[in-house]
């Protein structure tokens, strides 16, 4: 992979794991869930357990969007937001 003049260095392995985590959190926004992990079933108590699947709540979209943005950014800076559909303006 080349670096298209992005002022950031980042190596083929870091760009293809960022767009993956980029790809995952725009599908799980789409779903509309979540996978619940151990400590989180935990927090939850009553019947959750891990491996749930559970309705996203207003603070995981927000936290999610902001994720987003974030990679997006790193991508973009990186030279590589053609992986994602955006210009490196």
């Amino acid at each position: 992979i080349q670096n298209n003049g992005g002022s950031m260095k980042i190596n083929a392995y870091t760009v293809h794991r960022y767009v993956t985590a980029y790809e995952g959190y725009k599908k799980r926004l789409v779903s509309g869930y979540r996978i619940l992990s151990t400590k989180t079933a935990k927090k939850l108590g009553g019947d959750y357990k891990q491996g749930d699947t559970v309705a996203l709540t207003d603070s995981d979209i927000k936290r999610i969007n902001n994720e987003i943005t974030i990679l997006k950014n790193k991508i973009k800076s990186a030279g590589f937001g053609n992986l994602i559909g955006e210009n490196n303006e």
